[in-house]
């Protein structure tokens, strides 16, 4: 399986998740519009109904790019592939990070996150959206750069490391 530059993908989220996340919207939308369209003429559930559905508005629009590049990532034995919003000028675009650009490594156990700091991006892996997080663990693991050293599978480098 090749990704969009033409480079071989070892590890990708289930597709099943994206799928999930916009039906979720849809539906947290639509019983928005129904609660404020439903609303009684009493002035105050017609307030409350419509700071209700802005406030899911904004959840959805805000929260929607964060939560897909994160279920868009790909890993490879070159490097890492996510999707990118509202960077380098473009509104939609995808950024890759090569293994041997990394210059900081952080894992946290508790919330399952890697983050990784390149030369002038920063990409997060969230190890649990992947079907097997022990497989991802193990995977960006193994391809972090050799500077990168650590002690009970965690590894960290970089110059607050």
């Amino acid at each position: 399986m090749t990704n969009g530059m033409g480079q071989r993908v070892v590890l990708r989220t289930p597709a099943w998740g994206k799928l999930l996340m916009v039906v979720v919207g849809l539906v947290l939308e639509i019983a928005a519009f129904i609660g404020f369209a439903s609303s009684s003429s009493n002035q105050d559930s017609r307030y409350i109904a419509s700071v209700t559905s802005i406030s899911i508005t904004f959840f959805v629009v805000f929260m929607f790019p964060i939560i897909w590049k994160t279920l868009s990532t790909e890993l490879s034995d070159s490097g890492i592939q996510q999707i990118a919003f509202f960077s380098a000028g473009r509104a939609c675009g995808t950024r890759q990070l090569k293994w041997t650009e990394i210059s900081r490594a952080t894992f946290s156990p508790a919330r399952g996150i890697y983050r990784l700091e390149g030369p002038s991006f920063c990409v997060v892996i969230g190890v649990n959206f992947f079907s097997s997080s022990t497989k991802a663990i193990k995977f960006v693991h193994e391809h972090l750069p050799k500077k990168c050293s650590g002690h009970d599978g965690l590894k960290s480098c970089g110059p607050s490391a």
